[in-house]
């Protein structure tokens, strides 16, 4: 079984907690500095240090969903994907912000399917 991500139920998503389980599938990957993304299903970014840029090249196959969490805030978190579907970047600037991005050939690169209080520019 993969791993996933559940926040507690007081909705302090200041701490998300990583368990293991089928939920989310594959890995999850924990960054706080910037770097380059590798594609896991599930991203815990902590910006609480400093800003965290993040590039985000092309998925390898076609329909690959990633999930994208800022578990601890203080600084934004810059994500700019190689292509972006209406936009070039997305931000996420306090604990608890999301965004779920679905890589698409058909439309032309990284879709946001959904997430919480992300700001796309």
């Amino acid at each position: 079984m993969g791993q996933g991500v559940v926040t507690d139920r007081s909705q302090d998503f200041s701490k998300v907690q990583i368990f293991t389980g089928g939920v989310a599938g594959g890995h999850t990957k924990k960054y706080s500095e910037s770097d380059t993304l590798v594609h896991d299903p599930v991203v815990v970014v902590d910006s609480s240090a400093a800003q965290v840029d993040l590039a985000l090249p092309d998925a390898k196959v076609d329909g690959f969903e990633m999930l994208i969490v800022c578990s601890v805030a203080g600084n934004n978190v810059v994500i700019t994907p190689s292509s972006l579907v209406g936009g070039t970047t997305i931000t996420l600037d306090a604990a608890g912000d999301s965004v779920c991005l679905k890589f698409s050939k058909k439309a032309g690169g990284w879709v946001v399917l959904g997430g919480h209080s992300y700001f796309l520019a």
